[in-house]
């Protein structure tokens, strides 16, 4: 009878841990996905500011008054 309590508060202690352990890894994962999305949208925007100024300097006709 006396070990119930000891028993007890150490089967609580492992059961909290586990439940902060699983916890803190599903935060992590949380924000592992969201520091993914955020840098695939810089990602997409460069790429897009990128491809309108190449597109840009693609498409500028030569100055008449510039000589070749």
């Amino acid at each position: 009878m006396f070990w119930l309590l000891p028993l007890f508060v150490c089967l609580a202690l492992v059961a909290l841990v586990t439940v902060v352990f699983v916890g803190s890894v599903r935060n992590a994962r949380a924000l592992r996905r969201d520091v993914n999305e955020r840098f695939d949208n810089i990602q997409r925007k460069l790429e897009k500011q990128a491809n309108a100024l190449a597109d840009e300097l693609l498409a500028r006709r030569q100055d008449p008054s510039e000589p070749d």
